[in-house]
């Protein structure tokens, strides 16, 4: 009997594994319901970046800077501003994404309908022309990597889903607007008695 139970409960085994369903490629967990990634594929990759010509003017804003920002399928997030944007190579490492925050960087996409947009990345993407500012948005999905170009007049330029997706994934990587000239608000040095290196310094004016 104890033969006989044991070989019945193998026999239910292999007929449950035989009928489970294989977890997606492409799709992630979702168990219990609650992985803020459910619905985000697993090969979800982003690379956004800003070109700027050489006479575009009113540089302070981000999206108006030169930029280049690579989220990465483990939240990994590179992002380089101005002189610190090398061609042709991945920003540093500026942080690690939460999994909500990849998840609202997707959503994002899906909204502003960058999702099943666009074209196969093919070759590189013409230069700027001296007033005009080049987006560049390029996704990775189910193994598809599609590419999407925006160029605006610097004095047409305005404010829409590609310039939102560049500000909140700068945000993201703590890049920032340039200060506003005149604000910076120089220390106070209040006096705390004779200076100490007065004495040498008077030596090397002399010397």
């Amino acid at each position: 009997m104890l033969c006989l139970a044991l070989a019945c409960g193998l026999g239910l085994l292999i007929a449950s594994m035989g009928c489970s369903t294989p977890e997606s490629t492409t799709s992630r967990n979702t168990t219990g319901g609650s992985d803020p990634l459910a619905g985000v594929p697993r090969d979800f990759q982003l690379d956004v970046q800003v070109l700027v010509g050489a006479k575009v003017e009113d540089r302070d804003r981000l999206e108006r800077r030169r930029v280049h920002m690579v989220l990465l399928p483990d939240g990994a997030l590179h992002a380089a501003t101005g002189d610190e944007v090398i061609p042709g190579s991945r920003p540093g490492l500026a942080r690690i994404l939460y999994r909500d925050q990849v998840a609202d960087l997707w959503a994002l996409l899906k909204q502003g309908s960058f999702i099943g947009s666009g074209e196969p990345v093919i070759g590189p993407v013409r230069q700027p022309g001296a007033k005009e500012i080049v987006y560049i948005v390029e996704y990775t999905k189910d193994n598809t990597r599609r590419r999407i170009v925006e160029r605006q007049l610097s004095k047409d330029a305005r404010e829409n889903a590609t310039t939102m997706l560049v500000r909140s994934l700068g945000a993201m990587a703590w890049l920032r607007d340039r200060p506003i000239k005149d604000s910076t608000v120089m220390p106070i040095r209040y006096d705390f008695g004779p200076d100490p290196w007065a004495r040498y310094r008077t030596v090397d004016e002399g010397g």
